[in-house]
């Protein structure tokens, strides 16, 4: 309806109904959560500023993590309605809160949003997009200090980014951490490393990159026959599960 009124409608006579269903029930406010960027949309832009608010306590929503899940599907289109600035102070936060959700379906949409984010705050001059690729690839960094459930995300991230963002800005920062990884310790996470190498060579722009062949084929030999299974890029293709992790609970 807001788009069919506009913009002066809206404010007058939508926004007051919105705002009251925000403090609704959980069933009448997961409507409002679900179309929360495309309503956001309509509105002018000292009013999506008071939004903020709602979408930061949202994130921070403890008792039902759909809400958190619906706002994480939601970033990228926020990340189209607000300045570079707001995006980088105000947005990325939220996105890297969300990509170390507790909760597996979480973190999987919030993943899927970070190079949409990445190519928003690329599209401005400054070190506001290098400084969130420096946040994400903190998340992959091998150290006896590291978790290994942020060395799997980084991996998932690296997945999705690989699609989204120019291949040079993945070749130049994420590519080498990622294959990094594929001597990772921890079996999930070499798992995890072989399904995206896989993904990444039916990409016409990593197909023939020798470095990617040399880490898949290293993982082809693992010594777990999981990671090897994943390896294979006709195993991968038949099970259709990009995002698999051993029975560990932190399926991603």
């Amino acid at each position: 309806m807001a788009g069919l009124v506009g913009e002066e409608t809206t404010v007058a006579d939508l926004l007051p109904i919105f705002e009251t269903f925000l403090k609704d029930l959980d069933e009448v406010k997961v409507g409002v959560v679900r179309h929360l960027a495309a309503f956001i949309g309509v509105l002018p832009q000292h009013i999506r500023e008071r939004y903020l608010v709602v979408i930061s306590d949202i994130t921070n929503e403890t008792s039902n993590w759909r809400f958190r899940k619906l706002m994480a599907r939601q970033l990228g289109a926020l990340s189209t309605l607000y300045g570079p600035d707001v995006v980088s102070e105000r947005l990325v936060p939220i996105s890297l809160q969300l990509c170390q959700d507790s909760v597996a379906g979480v973190r999987q949409v919030a993943n899927r949003q970070v190079g949409l984010l990445m190519n928003r705050l690329g599209e401005h001059e400054g070190k506001m997009q290098s400084d969130f690729v420096e946040q994400i690839l903190t998340l992959g960094a091998p150290s006896s200090e590291s978790s290994y459930v942020d060395r799997q995300i980084f991996v998932h991230i690296c997945g999705f980014v690989s699609m989204q963002v120019p291949v040079q800005l993945f070749t130049n920062h994420f590519l080498a951490p990622l294959l990094l990884l594929a001597g990772d310790r921890i079996p999930n996470v070499r798992l995890a490393v072989a399904q995206v190498l896989v993904g990444l060579l039916s990409q016409d722009a990593y197909a023939g990159n020798e470095d990617i062949h040399r880490s898949l084929q290293l993982l082809q030999r693992d010594k777990d026959r999981d990671v090897v299974f994943f390896a294979q890029p006709e195993n991968a293709r038949k099970t259709k599960t990009h995002h698999t992790t051993k029975g560990n609970g932190l399926a991603l």
